[in-house]
Parts: structure tokens; C-alpha cells; sequence
């Protein structure tokens, strides 16, 4: 007897009427970034305890790295293994997550990638980073790029330049509005600059490998820390 949580294939045939696949994809879209602000945030938020949990033992035996970027290593280690574990498996609860707010390509070849690339991009940031420029970075990913997704779909007019899908009215939107949370952690002129940066870059339509490797929960932050320090640098 087959195991009781074995992953079926995920199906991903067409939909039976052209606008009820669209209302549904839609409807799952919005939720998936709504979903994706609000735990952006709410890491944001918990980034001070993990900071303290890596300076406390058995993590302050990795010496050679940052506070932050223990914690966030752990993190990283134990969703890879969730990630490798859902492919095959069905697991209560994660599996729901998957179902109900995850795209089915996505789901099928890489479940999870969006946090875990989320993980991954603020772990890269702590290793080099302040943790105010790490919070201000994942602040522009969280707020910036669901925001910019959500009214760029319902107000959007203008085609971004460099994509058939996305509008510059909800990259506008997510760098004004990433860039005013940003701003609890660093200088307004600077998250301004860094949202308004990476929220184009954000908007571009990569093709072939860079399609599959560049993705935005890692690209954002990282454009989004360096331009920070530079403008830091500069200006300062």
C-alpha cells in the first residue's frame, strides 16, 4: 500500500471556459501576494530575535558567520529540506499552502521557491549587510513587489518597457510604497532611490537561464541593499 501522503502529479491541463481559468488564476494571484507582503513583514519584524537567537549557543559555535545569517542559515537548511521533502511527498498543512497559493508550474517543478529564495536573498544581504539595510531591503521586497503586482493588474495602462505583462503604474506603485516602509529603517532619499531601482529592474521580462536563476524574491533585495550602501556611501 502506497504511502498514505505520496504526491500525485500536479495537473496542469487547460481550463474548461477561457475566462473562468483567467478569474481563477487571478483569484489565486492576488491571494498569493497578499500572502507574500504580509509574512515578508512579518519576517522583517522577527529579524531582531533571530539575530539574538545566532548570538546565543549552539549557533554561536559558527563563528565565522554574522549573528543574523546563523538563524537565517538554519532557515535555509531546514527549508531545503521541506522543499526536497514536498516534491514527493504531501504534507499537512504545507501542502495546502502549495495548493491554494502557489502558481502549478511552480508547485510541481519547485515547491516553495518564492520563500525560499525570500530566505535565501536575506541571508545573502546578512552576510555583508547591517541588520537596518536587511530590514529596509526585505521591506522593499514585501511591500514593493506585491503591491506593484496587485495594482498593476487592477489600474495598470502603461506596458513596462522591457515586459508584455507588467505595467509601470504598479512598478510606480510598489516603489512608493516599498520605499515608504523602507523608510523605518534608513533614510527616505535612499529606499526611495533603492525601490524605484529595483522595482524596474523587478519588472523586466528575463528570457532562457537567466528566466530560471534570476528570481525576485532574490534580485529585489540585493539590488535594492546595494543601492542603499552605495547611496549610503556617497551621500554620507
Amino acid at each position: 500500500m502506497p504511502f498514505k501522503y505520496l504526491r500525485s502529479p500536479v495537473k496542469l491541463s487547460a481550463p474548461r471556459g477561457i475566462k473562468k481559468g483567467e478569474q481563477r488564476v487571478e483569484r489565486i494571484e492576488i491571494k498569493r501576494q497578499l500572502f507574500h507582503g504580509l509574512v515578508g513583514i512579518l519576517f522583517v519584524a522577527f529579524l531582531g530575535t533571530m539575530k539574538k537567537i545566532g548570538s546565543r549557543f549552539p549557533l554561536n559555535t559558527i563563528y565565522f558567520l554574522p549573528p543574523l545569517s546563523r538563524t537565517l542559515l538554519l532557515t535555509l537548511i531546514g527549508g531545503g529540506t521541506l522543499v526536497l521533502l514536498c516534491k514527493k511527498y504531501e504534507i499537512p498543512g504545507i501542502e495546502w499552502l502549495l495548493k491554494n497559493l502557489e502558481r502549478p508550474v511552480t508547485r510541481r517543478e519547485f515547491p516553495g521557491k518564492g520563500a525560499f529564495f525570500y530566505a535565501l536573498g536575506a541571508f545573502i544581504l546578512s552576510l555583508f549587510l547591517e541588520k537596518s539595510i536587511v530590514s529596509a531591503s526585505m521591506l522593499i521586497l514585501s511591500v514593493g513587489d506585491s503591491s506593484s503586482h496587485i495594482i498593476g493588474k487592477e489600474l495598470g495602462r502603461i506596458k513596462h518597457p522591457f515586459s508584455k505583462t507588467k505595467n509601470i503604474e504598479g512598478n510606480i506603485a510598489g516603489a512608493l510604497l516599498g520605499g515608504i516602509g523602507a523608510s523605518i529603517f534608513v533614510v527616505p532619499a535612499f529606499t526611495f532611490t533603492a525601490a524605484f531601482l529595483s522595482m524596474f529592474v523587478e519588472g523586466i521580462d528575463f528570457r532562457g537561464k537567466a528566466k530560471k536563476i534570476l528570481d525576485d524574491n532574490l534580485t529585489v533585495p540585493i539590488i535594492s541593499g546595494a543601492v542603499i550602501i552605495v547611496s549610503r556611501t556617497v551621500f554620507s
